[in-house]
């Protein structure tokens, strides 16, 4: 009688265990914080509620290459089921992501590549169009003549790279035009601001900048006009709709146009689903983009912020369900409960009943 009743109980017990889903870890290494990354760390959130059974850890360098390669070696101790990679530097970050590679761990790398051939999968816009194509538009826009400057990204970055070679090979079609010079830049507007000292101290004709992001060239701005310098034309790459982003910068008229670098974290986190799943994927996925000036400013920010609305109304949903079932879980536990206490009181009532027979 015994053994019955402990089979019974396991198997309630089983019962009430069985449905868990396999949780998946993926570890998120960024390469640095900015609104940018902000952004894309948000939409791998709620990306992640499309499957209960997935766990985020973000980590961020801040513009460090030892900082990150520590991040990923945690990682890997972590042993987590899948990895995310924005890798600061394409050569120092190499190694690293290959030993996570080589010892059986997804990697995705995102918006940045290393040397290497070893990665599982990867996404992001063409940073070489992003550059021909923005030097095709200022050339254009230019008449085909005058001074320009160029600020980069991080030296090192495959972004900014890549961005200088479609860039400078787009400018190379209009001889009249004089790239003055090729400044070096972090991503950060101070960066910028910084690049264009060293520009005004050697040149203040100037017609126009082009940096490699919206910061660059907002920060290159900044110290233009310090100098009294307020007939320049400038350029950027992001074109983020968030208070003080590149959109609000071409509606202002700060920037005459920037180039969207998509952040697309959701359909992120639906390729990193399929990996962990084993479905069919991608390997190569390049993100459509588009140039945003002063005739479609208003009509992005429009709609920037309808999204922006749409996906608090979602976490606050998934927050909800998460508390209902939350509440269901507990509910189902104290209904197993009451099965095996009311099963085992009707059990001692007839061992009672048979002992008085």
């Amino acid at each position: 009688m015994k053994k019955v009743v402990l089979l019974f109980i396991v198997a309630i017990m089983f019962v009430g265990c069985s449905d868990q889903p396999k949780q998946w870890r993926i570890g998120v290494s960024q390469c640095s914080e900015d609104i940018w990354r902000d952004k894309l760390n948000s939409e791998l959130i709620v990306g992640s509620y499309m499957s209960d059974s997935v766990s985020l850890e973000f980590l961020s360098a801040e513009d460090s290459d030892q900082l990150q390669i520590e991040q990923i070696r945690h990682f890997i101790h972590e042993r987590v089921d899948l990895l995310i990679v924005a890798p600061n530097s394409a050569e120092k970050l190499t190694a690293v992501i290959d030993s996570a590679y080589n010892l059986g761990i997804p990697v995705i790398l995102f918006d940045r590549k290393t040397n290497s051939e070893k990665y599982t999968a990867f996404m992001g816009a063409d940073n070489y169009l992003v550059g021909k194509t923005m030097g095709e538009l200022i050339g254009e826009e230019m008449g085909g003549q005058g001074t320009l400057v160029e600020i980069t990204g991080l030296k090192g970055s495959s972004s900014a790279i890549e961005r200088h070679r479609g860039f400078t090979e787009a400018i190379a079609a209009y001889p009249n035009i004089r790239l003055i010079s090729s400044e070096l830049g972090d991503w950060t507007q101070k960066s910028g601001e910084e690049a264009m000292k060293t520009v005004i101290a050697n040149e203040t004709d100037i017609d126009c900048v082009f940096g490699h992001n919206d910061r660059l060239a907002l920060g290159a701005r900044k110290v233009a006009l310090e100098h009294g310098i307020n007939n320049i034309r400038y350029y950027g790459v992001d074109a983020l709709s968030t208070p003080g982003g590149g959109v609000e910068a071409v509606k202002n008229g700060d920037l005459v146009a920037t180039y969207i670098y998509p952040t697309q974290g959701m359909d992120l986190m639906r390729l990193a689903l399929k990996i962990l799943r084993g479905e069919k994927f991608e390997r190569v996925n390049l993100l459509q983009s588009a140039i945003i000036d002063d005739t479609d400013a208003d009509i992005m920010l429009l709609q920037d912020k309808e999204l922006q609305r749409r996906s608090e109304d979602l976490e606050v949903i998934h927050a909800k369900l998460g508390l209902y079932f939350s509440q269901i879980n507990v509910q189902q536990k104290i209904i197993i409960v009451c099965v095996i206490v009311i099963f085992i009181i009707i059990l001692l009532i007839v061992l009672v009943l048979l002992l008085v027979r």
